[in-house]
C-alpha cells in the first residue's frame, strides 16, 4: 500500500471477515513509504505492516512481501481492492484442487462506480484481453495475468521472482507471468474470484496510467529481450501504431502506397475498437474506452521505441532484435486481419 488511508480498512476487512478457518491465514502487507495514516489505521486492525523507508513500486514490494509469506498459496490483492464473496478464499481452495497443474489463478475486477474513468481500463480489459469468462492462460493461449487479484502456489514463486527495475512503470506482473511460462507454468482466469477496485481516476489522471503502461510495454520486451525469452503475440501491447507510423514515413517516399498502408492500419483499429462497443457498458465509457485506446496506441507508436532507444541506446544489437520482433508482430496482425477478413 502506498497512500491508502482512504481505502485499507475496507480492503483489510474484506480479507478479515472471509469464511476460512483463521489458523490458515497470514497477512502480510508491505507500506511502501506512505506519508498519510495508512500504517495506523492498519495496527488497528491488529496486523503490523512491514515498512520500506522509500517508494519501490509495486515489483519490488511484491518481493519483500515474498519473503515474509509462508503459505502454499500467496493471494495478491491491490490495497484498494475489496473481495466481494466471503467465500473468496474457499473459491481459490476450490479452483486450485480442480486444477493440479496450474500455476496461479487471476480473478476479475471492476472500477467501483460507472462513471469512473478508470472503468474505460476495465472495459478495454474485458473486450481487447478477453477476460470475461473462465479461459486457460498460457504461452499459446495468452492474455496477461493482474496481480491487483491473483492466487499464486509457492511452488512457483520458489522459481520465479518479480523483475528489478521497473519503477514508474507497470508490467512487472507480465514479465513475472511470461517468466512462469518459460518454466512451463500455465494460470487459469476465472470471474468467480472477483474484486471491486476503488481507484478512481480523472482524464488527466487516466493519461498518466496510458504513460506507465507504455513503459511497462518497453520494460517487459527489453526484460525479455535481455533475457533470451520469447514473447507471444501481444495484440494489446502494441497493436498497430507501428504500421500507422510507418506509413505516414512511405508516404514521404511514395503517397499512394503509404496512403494505402495507413487506411489499412486504420481499418485493423477499427476491427478491435468494435470489441469495445459490443460490451454491455454505458455507451460513454465505451466511447471513453475507444478513445483511451486509440490515443494510448497512438502514442506508444512513438513512445515506445523512444523509451527503448533511452534505455539501451549502448546497446544497438538489442535494439535491432525488439525492432524485428515488433516487425514480425506488425506482418503477423496484418495477415490474421486479412485471413479474418477473407473468410468473412
Amino acid at each position: 500500500m502506498h497512500n491508502e488511508a482512504q481505502k485499507i480498512r475496507k480492503t483489510l476487512q474484506c480479507l478479515l471477515s472471509q469464511d476460512y478457518p483463521t489458523e490458515d491465514v497470514q497477512y502480510v502487507i508491505i507500506d511502501d513509504n506512505s506519508t498519510d495514516n495508512s500504517v495506523d489505521i492498519v495496527k488497528l486492525l491488529g496486523i503490523n505492516p512491514i515498512l520500506s523507508n522509500k517508494q519501490s513500486w509495486a515489483s519490488n514490494a511484491r518481493n519483500l512481501g515474498l519473503l515474509h509469506c509462508t503459505g502454499d498459496v500467496v493471494l495478491f490483492l491491490d490495497a484498494h481492492l475489496y473481495l466481494e464473496d466471503r467465500n473468496s478464499f474457499k473459491i481459490i481452495r476450490k479452483t486450485f484442487q480442480n486444477n493440479p497443474t496450474i500455476g496461479g489463478i487471476c480473478g476479475k475486477y471492476t472500477s467501483a462506480t460507472n462513471t469512473d474513468w478508470n472503468l474505460v481500463r476495465d472495459i478495454r480489459r474485458d473486450a481487447i484481453f478477453e477476460k470475461t469468462s473462465m479461459r486457460l492462460i498460457s504461452l499459446r493461449k495468452f492474455t496477461t495475468l493482474s496481480m491487483a487479484i491473483s492466487a499464486i502456489r509457492r511452488e512457483l514463486l520458489d522459481q520465479v521472482h518479480f523483475p528489478d527495475g521497473f519503477y514508474d512503470s507497470f508490467g512487472e506482473d507480465t514479465t513475472f507471468q511470461l517468466q512462469a511460462h518459460h518454466k512451463k507454468w500455465d494460470f487459469l482466469f476465472t470471474p468467480e474470484l472477483f474484486g471491486i477496485h476503488d481507484s478512481p481516476q480523472t482524464a488527466s489522471t487516466i493519461l498518466k496510467k496510458i504513460v506507465y503502461e507504455l513503459r511497462g510495454t518497453a520494460n517487459v520486451l527489453l526484460y525479455c529481450k535481455r533475457e533470451k525469452m520469447e514473447i507471444p503475440y501481444l495484440h494489446f501491447f502494441l497493436s498497430y501504431p507501428l504500421g500507422r507510423v510507418l506509413s505516414i514515413i512511405i508516404m514521404i517516399i511514395d503517397f499512394k502506397i503509404g496512403l494505402g498502408l495507413f487506411i489499412l492500419c486504420q481499418a485493423l483499429e477499427i476491427t478491435k475498437i468494435r470489441k469495445i462497443f459490443d460490451t454491455k457498458y454505458p455507451l460513454l465509457m465505451r466511447i471513453r474506452a475507444a478513445w483511451y485506446s486509440w490515443l494510448k496506441e497512438l502514442i506508444g507508436g512513438i513512445y515506445v521505441p523512444w523509451y527503448i532507444i533511452k534505455r539501451s541506446y549502448n546497446d544497438p544489437v538489442l535494439i535491432c532484435s525488439i525492432s524485428q520482433g515488433l516487425l514480425k508482430w506488425e506482418k503477423e496482425k496484418m495477415f490474421s486481419y486479412l485471413y479474418n477478413f477473407s473468410k468473412k
